[in-house]
């Protein structure tokens, strides 16, 4: 009854409501149900059939994140997927499959196929990707990104498969620097968050 189209687009039209600026205040109450409603959809069945509609759930956090500003921890997601023993063993089909942007489920059949897999790979260290770039301002990034990339970076040593080994290690290497960047900026920061937090109050205050 959750994991057909009719139940995903449902997800899909609130978080377009939820997202668009002019309904932002009567549907601010709405965005954390709405995510506890995504988050248990895509733990309903955590096992390989389902990445395509987990792909889905990820896709509207990200919406969600980049329209209202919360933090959605997403990354333990992809990284379930990417990670996949399941997917590091030998591919007993190379039948194409399907296109999984139009799949909610994966049949028993295409699971252990190679086109699939990288379907699903690549998409989940592209979403990963697109997650990390709506923080890549984030005081706190580095402390978001460097466990992420060492895990990435891990994987890369392991992964036989070197699409996927390339692409880990790429983004991991990006994660890095971009930590980096972010801490020596910090680094020159005088004061805690909280201060200023207040001063940006007492700014806005003073504009008024």
């Amino acid at each position: 009854m959750v994991y057909n189209w009719q139940f995903v687009n449902c997800l899909r039209l609130w978080a377009y409501m939820a997202c668009q600026p002019s309904l932002k205040e009567p549907f601010q109450p709405l965005v954390y149900p709405l995510i506890q409603v995504i988050d248990s959809t895509l733990a309903l069945i955590p096992t390989a059939r389902y990445y395509p509609l987990r792909l889905h759930c990820v896709e509207l956090y990200l919406q969600l994140i980049a329209a209202t500003g919360v933090f959605i921890p997403v990354a333990p997601a992809l990284l379930d997927l990417i990670e996949n023993e399941q997917f590091l063993a030998k591919p007993t089909t190379t039948a194409k499959p399907p296109d999984v942007r139009f799949l909610t489920r994966l049949p028993k059949a295409f699971v252990a196929s190679r086109p699939v897999q990288d379907a699903l790979v690549s998409k989940a260290i592209a979403l990963l990707a697109d997650y990390f770039k709506l923080f890549e301002r984030s005081v706190a990034f580095p402390e978001l990104a460097y466990p992420v990339a060492r895990s990435l970076k891990a994987y890369a040593k392991r992964c036989k498969v070197s699409q996927w080994s390339s692409a880990a290690k790429a983004l991991a290497t990006k994660l890095m620097k971009q930590a980096e960047e972010v801490i020596r900026e910090r680094e020159g920061i005088a004061g805690s968050p909280m201060q200023m937090q207040n001063k940006q109050v007492e700014r806005k205050h003073e504009k008024k």
